[in-house]
């Protein structure tokens, strides 16, 4: 895999750029399909004539207004480019329109070429088979909708990536980019079938707070917490922490204080991992989350760490390694929370060289709002300020 990238203000420019860099990285091979991200105001059609030209490949991507980063670079602005050349793996692409008013069947659309190949991969000794998707974050509880229909696929790929792209607490379309075209209300997926494993490691880092039990709710809207209403119970947390609860009402200040906050539902067979999700707004009925919450389950207020967020990375990207099993990592797909990516702030680089160190291949990331992981050692779950890293393997010996 080789990575590009272009902050060039002409789009066409800044996608030829991209692409000869990622080009260069490749050595010389020709790309089997190739993935373009786009940061910031551009002519998406440009930015993609300017890539096809130097890589006439299948071309698949989107906008990301979270922002692009690879082992270079992190930026808020720019175009970014990731080929692959799969001369050991096989692979195959999706995409499927009306996300919003049937994400199902927007799903089943991208899945339908990708069974095909999916037989045919496993008919040729391709076991292993991983699924990266990308989606808009276009109505509110995407991500649990997006949860439950790929959590049925489980048992035909052993990875399933789902970053979702947008705003936080914003519901708004997504440009995805497909050969050379731009689709508003689609998703996108790319399979990739291996004779190695495809794994992936996750990460938090947000540091627990105390324990609470959810009294009262209904759907994404938590009303009671240890038998107090959540306003009381947000006061003795978050107040003592010097936050104005009372001010939580206002969306602006609840978009400036809450990210800095997590809640969190621990796995009850795997120690240590935890289901995140976001506190949106203090309402009248109570506290607004961005994820469905049971009553009589414990959720744990999270609180943002520095150092344990860089600690998770590194511990993340060591366990996706193990489960390698020795095989030689070509690349990795990162899924990033952008609330993770501002609280870090200029200490990204940090993270970047941790990546950089442990993974010794090209990765490429987009900023999301939630991130859909299913994999072993992950909490199968919609998250929300997690950082997910998928590993693409091949044969040590092999070329590509």
């Amino acid at each position: 895999m080789g990575t590009g990238y272009s902050s060039a203000e002409k789009p066409f420019l800044a996608g030829v750029e991209a692409a000869r860099e990622a080009q260069e990285k490749l050595g010389g091979k020709n790309p089997s399909v190739v993935m373009c991200f786009v940061a910031g105001q551009y002519d998406y059609k440009s930015v993609l004539s300017g890539v096809a030209q130097v890589m006439p490949a299948p071309l698949i991507g989107a906008e990301a207004p979270g922002g692009i980063f690879n082992e270079d670079i992190v930026a808020g602005r720019g175009v970014l480019v990731a080929a692959f050349s799969f001369t050991e793996n096989r692979f195959a692409l999706g995409i499927g329109g009306g996300f919003v008013s049937g994400t199902d069947k927007a799903l089943a659309s991208a899945l339908g070429a990708i069974s095909e190949a999916e037989a045919k991969a496993k008919q040729e000794g391709y076991e292993h088979a991983a699924l990266y998707i990308i989606a808009p974050n276009s109505y509110p509880l995407v991500g649990e909708t997006l949860f439950s229909e790929l959590s049925r696929l489980s048992g035909n790929f052993e990875v399933i990536s789902a970053g979702i792209l947008g705003r936080v607490n914003e519901p708004s379309f997504v440009s995805v980019f497909w050969e050379g075209n731009t689709y508003s209300d689609h998703l996108i997926a790319l399979a990739v079938f291996s004779k190695t494993p495809l794994v992936m490691g996750a990460g938090h880092g947000f540091h627990p707070i105390c324990p609470l039990k959810v009294t009262l709710a209904k759907g994404n809207l938590i009303k009671e917490l240890d038998d107090q209403p959540v306003d009381w119970a947000l006061r003795e947390i978050l107040g003592k922490r010097g936050v104005k609860v009372d001010e939580l009402s206002n969306p602006s200040y609840a978009d400036e204080v809450l990210p800095r906050y997590q809640l969190a539902v621990a796995h009850p067979d795997l120690p240590g991992k935890f289901r995140a999700f976001l506190p949106l707004s203090l309402e009248k009925g109570g506290l607004r989350t961005n994820a469905i919450v049971e009553e009589g389950s414990t959720v744990w207020f999270m609180e943002a760490s520095e150092e344990e967020m860089l600690e998770s990375v590194d511990r993340g990207a060591k366990e996706a390694l193990i489960r390698t099993r020795g095989a030689k990592v070509i690349g990795a797909i990162v899924y990033e929370s952008v609330i993770r990516i501002h609280l870090l702030a200029e200490n990204y680089e940090k993270e970047k060289d941790l990546l950089r160190k442990h993974l010794g291949a090209p990765f490429f990331g987009v900023g999301t709002v939630e991130e859909v992981s299913i994999a072993e050692g992950v909490y199968p779950a919609a998250h929300s300020g997690s950082i997910t890293i998928s590993l693409i393997t091949k044969e040590k010996d092999s070329g590509g």
